[in-house]
């Protein structure tokens, strides 16, 4: 979303196409063709121009926003996926999927400045609001990576660890993998990601071998908070019509309110959205069940915190949900 609110931009994955939306009428103003499998996008902090990881075509992508066309492109690592803008608008930040990489780009030249390894499968990224931290997620491993921006030296690393197996095998344990998206807290303080946690030591069941969850690191000690994992068959204070907990799953993006008392979870696999109340103890004690739209995969908020929109990628629309 752009600073003042007025303008959305998806990036559709399968039509190759970035999608400009006028938030407050809610129509399509135009759509731009880019590289092969668009998958997230920044914009400079002009507003001017906008960065695209075109995953299948290996690049990232200039739209000039006033021409609504694609000004020139460059070569990262293979499978470009995530990007971040710094706050000055001078580097862009992308993590390369199937090359283990970052790529730190010069987004005024349109060079690569440095390449440097980032484990296996890095996927999701989030910058530190000064811009002096980038925390980079591998995708199957579910480790974090911690970089200092300014030398791009890594600081550390931050492993999820297992949740305990337990004598129910339907209720929530295993290795956590698959990390769709990491989300920094308003404060600074926190990181949250959504991810699953795989049971490998049991008879193949779906209910018995996939759980959504969330885990939330600790930004200050470089570790994760154990205690304040959120296993969503275990953190959802709100009953279906037969008393039993509800189920979700895949969790695939995040957002805080403004003041950072509340968590947004959209859930991709059961097309739903929770609320996590962090003033009242933490758990979910809302959900909107089933939004319209087929497979949500992202959303950003209003700069008021009142308005989610949320991209639905299989059929190709947008859900807005009004937030009390």
């Amino acid at each position: 979303m752009s600073e003042d609110g007025r303008t959305i931009y998806v990036a559709n994955g399968d039509t190759n196409t970035v999608s400009i939306v006028d938030a407050r009428t809610r129509k399509l103003e135009k759509e731009i063709p880019v590289g092969k499998e668009p998958r997230e996008l920044a914009l400079s902090p002009d507003g001017e121009t906008l960065y695209v990881t075109c995953r299948y075509a290996n690049s990232v992508e200039w739209i000039d926003m006033d021409k609504g066309k694609v000004l020139g492109s460059l070569k990262t690592g293979i499978e470009p996926y995530g990007i971040v803008s710094s706050p000055d608008g001078s580097r862009l930040y992308v993590t390369n999927y199937r090359s283990g990489t970052i790529s730190v780009v010069d987004a005024a030249k349109r060079t690569i400045i440095k390449q440097l390894p980032a484990g296996d499968n890095p996927r999701a990224l989030a910058l530190s609001g000064d811009g002096s931290k980038l925390h980079v997620a591998e995708y199957l491993s579910a480790k974090t990576h911690v970089f200092d921006t300014s030398s791009m030296a890594e600081q550390a690393d931050i492993r999820l660890g297992a949740s305990p197996d337990k004598k129910d095998r339907k209720k929530s344990q295993g290795t956590p993998n698959t990390v769709e998206q990491i989300r920094l807290s308003p404060d600074g303080k926190s990181a949250w990601e959504a991810h699953l946690l795989t049971n490998t030591d049991t008879p193949i069941q779906f209910e018995e071998v996939i759980f959504p969850s969330l885990s939330v690191l600790d930004l200050s000690a470089n570790k994760e908070n154990g205690k304040d994992r959120k296993e969503l068959f275990d953190s959802i204070d709100v009953q279906d019509k037969f008393g039993k907990s509800t189920i979700v799953a895949n969790p695939t993006d995040i957002l805080f309110s403004p003041d950072g008392n509340k968590a947004y979870v959209l859930m991709g696999g059961s097309e739903d959205l929770l609320v996590f109340d962090l003033s009242r103890g933490g758990r979910a004690s809302q959900i909107i069940r089933h939004l319209p739209g087929d497979f949500p995969i992202g959303m950003t908020m209003s700069p008021d915190g009142r308005i989610l929109y949320v991209h639905n990628a299989n059929s190709h629309d947008m859900t807005t949900i009004a937030l009390p």
